[in-house]
């Protein structure tokens, strides 16, 4: 069945379609049928992306229910607008701030993706920008696959995220075009595990207030577990509070909002810090633990910094915002092995990944 829709054009637009009509010997609806078709084929995966960039927290609710909730049934797979946003979210995600180390797992995911996309597309006669490429890997020849393994292997591993920032500029700036990529390849570059690794990047991008996180956390209602922990590092106590859903309670009945705060206790003193804070010192102690000698004499970042002190009792200091405490070189010790291997293994590290996909992270 037919239906007809009654559109009105300025007169200017019809003269030129009418003019460009009896140049082609067409009819003025044929024209204009095949204009319009032509326009909106072409712009359509535009038009998505300028969607989700108009309203990137709608955006970033849905891609949690795919990636993070699971929630899959009858959802397509994510478009190459999709992806496009995800990257130029990550790169953000980079650039907000600056002098903190990032998360090397995370980077690699990251590069990964740039690498094997690079050597899709120049293995098939695809145009790639060789000269950006190569200015931004340093890399000395043509040839991609020896090129890109070299450059993972020789990564430091403690990046700092204004070189992590540049390392994403390839991929978050358009120098590959993904429309030269089929589907088959896409999905097994872009998987769900590489997708929900960059996720707490595309969170941390958008710097809600706290009101906005309420909200969205209200809207997803996720399950995050409720958990304490305890790490002694001498005289001071390092407490992990995380409010939750507490164990016993249904899944259904909706808890506070999740949220973490390190608290620090000392003798005299007893002292909250939130995530931010957290966050950071549990990356610079995770490069400590896995590469002792890439961090002698410490680091300082934005919200956290240790360093040893120069002094017979060889105490190191640690630092969350403007506080400083003296722990003795064997609880400090105490305190990476403990944090690291808690965060990193178990319940608690299931707890902090899906935190990391609420409150963002590096």
């Amino acid at each position: 069945m037919l239906s007809q829709l009654t559109l009105r054009f300025p007169k200017k637009l019809i003269e030129r379609l009418k003019n460009r009509a009896a140049t082609e010997n067409t009819s003025v609806n044929a024209l204009a049928e095949r204009l319009m078709d032509a326009s909106l084929e072409s712009s359509a995966a535009g038009e998505e992306y300028l969607r989700l960039v108009t309203d990137p927290d709608a955006a970033l609710e849905q891609l949690y229910r795919q990636l993070i909730l699971g929630q899959t049934v009858g959802a397509p797979a994510p478009s190459r607008d999709t992806l496009r946003f995800m990257m130029m979210l990550a790169h953000q995600g980079y650039s907000r701030g600056q002098g903190q180390l990032v998360s090397l797992p995370r980077l690699r995911v990251l590069l990964e993706i740039s690498f094997e996309l690079l050597i899709w597309l120049t293995g098939h006669g695809k145009g790639v920008d060789v000269r950006f490429l190569k200015s931004t890997f340093r890399f000395d020849s043509d040839d991609w696959q020896a090129e890109s393994q070299a450059f993972l292997a020789g990564l430091s591993p403690q990046v700092s995220q204004d070189y992590a920032e540049q390392l994403l500029r390839p991929l978050a700036g358009q120098a590959f075009d993904l429309q030269d990529v089929p589907d088959e390849v896409l999905a097994r570059i872009f998987t769900v595990a590489r997708l929900q690794a960059i996720f707490p990047l595309c969170m941390r991008a958008r710097d809600r207030d706290f009101d906005a996180r309420r909200r969205f956390c209200e809207t997803l209602r996720p399950v995050v577990m409720a958990r304490r922990e305890t790490i002694e590092a001498g005289p001071v106590k390092f407490e992990i509070h995380i409010s939750g859903q507490d164990h016993g309670v249904p899944a259904d009945v909706w808890y506070e909002m999740p949220r973490l705060f390190l608290v620090v206790t000392g003798e005299h003193f007893i002292m909250p810090f939130g995530w931010e804070p957290f966050s950071e010192l549990l990356r610079m102690l995770s490069v400590r633990h896995a590469h002792p000698d890439s961090l002698p004499r410490g680091r300082e970042g934005k919200h956290a910094l240790f360093y040893q002190t120069d002094s017979a009792s060889r105490e190191v200091t640690v630092g969350l915002e403007a506080m400083r405490v003296f722990v003795p070189e064997a609880g400090f010790e105490d305190l990476v092995r403990e944090l690291v291997t808690r965060c990193e293994q178990g319940p608690l590290a299931q707890t902090l990944d899906s935190l990391r996909c609420l409150w963002g992270d590096l």
